[in-house]
């Protein structure tokens, strides 16, 4: 029979008892039977019994692994004490004591990035990144210790690459078969000439295009370069200063001033920009490894775990590789 394992989701308190609802994720719990509650802040596990198990409101013997049901608690002296320095949380777990139930500090998991927004564009992991983990009921705030890239390709990029060879390989194909004809290609013949102002310009043509909507092209005249300087007259009532600029006047408008805050705000995001220090440079259909330490309380990870991480700068998925206690 497997052991039992019981993820924490909602906690109530009814005529002074301790009341927990969650998700039976492995093997079947059952009335009196006495499972270990944890981690605390210590990252300790204590022996409790299950009084009674309700599934929709109605009293039953046992819940079966993936069903959702209520337990009532009943601690002995000891549980009194530890209730004391630890309070019951989301993302605790009932555990069989077979298990040796330990509670992680780190762990190193592999993960991938969702298809999407973040899929479609490269992403930098900084030094101090602290992303929101979210596993079964635990959501936890982690420190980012390491990140490292895998050398061998995701499935994913070998199915790209195999579907850009294949429209390569048909483009090239199509060049073969007008060659061998003796023709030219569509892109080469579908063209058609425009004389604008007694020059000849060459146009390539696209069926979406109609000769009408082609803008008419106007020469511009080269300006006239003078070694001398040109001045402009100012007007009696105008504010504007003329400044000189190489070897020509030219005026400096309100407008063109350049404003001393907008300039500061750009100056800080460029200095804040050069100090941050890179970690890693995600790819998408990219796997990559990240080493992540719990920021404040140890939690129950399991080999093999699912791990979801979703915020502005990261949306990806994975399992937990190794666990470092």
């Amino acid at each position: 029979m497997l052991s039992s394992e019981f993820f924490i989701s909602d906690i109530f308190e009814v005529e002074g008892k301790s009341i927990i609802g969650g998700t039976v994720i492995k093997g079947v719990v059952r009335k009196q039977h006495p499972l270990y509650l944890g981690p605390g802040v210590r990252g300790d596990f204590i022996k409790v019994n299950v009084e009674s198990v309700q599934c929709k409101r109605v009293q039953v013997r046992s819940a079966a692994c993936g069903q959702s049901c209520t337990l009532a608690l009943k601690f002995t002296e000891q549980g009194k004490e530890w209730l004391k320095l630890n309070t019951l949380r989301r993302g605790m777990v009932l555990v069989d004591g077979k298990l040796n139930p330990r509670a992680a500090y780190e762990f190193l998991a592999e993960m991938m990035l969702f298809e999407g927004t973040a899929g479609d564009s490269e992403r930098k992991l900084t030094k101090n990144y602290e992303p929101v983990i979210h596993s079964q009921t635990t959501r936890q705030a982690c420190s980012l210790i390491s990140a490292s890239e895998i050398s061998m390709p995701a499935p994913m990029d070998a199915l790209s690459r195999k579907r850009s060879h294949s429209s390569e390989s048909k483009f090239k194909h199509r060049e073969d078969h007008h060659e061998h004809r003796g023709e030219s290609s569509p892109e080469e013949g579908n063209k058609y000439q425009i004389f604008v102002l007694g020059k000849k310009k060459v146009f390539p043509s696209t069926n979406n295009l109609a000769q009408s909507q082609i803008m008419k092209i106007a020469e511009v005249p080269e300006e006239e370069t003078n070694d001398s300087p040109t001045f402009t007259q100012q007007q009696p009532n105008s504010t504007e200063s003329p400044t000189i600029v190489g070897s020509k006047l030219t005026r400096k408008t309100a407008s063109s001033r350049p404003r001393k805050l907008t300039e500061t705000i750009e100056e800080r995001k460029e200095v804040i920009e050069e100090n941050r220090e890179y970690v890693l440079s995600v790819k998408p259909n990219r796997s990559f490894l990240l080493r992540l330490r719990f920021k404040y309380n140890p939690e129950y990870v399991t080999l093999g775990q699912k791990i979801i991480i979703n915020d502005s700068k990261l949306r990806a998925i994975g399992f937990v590789k190794e666990i470092y206690y």
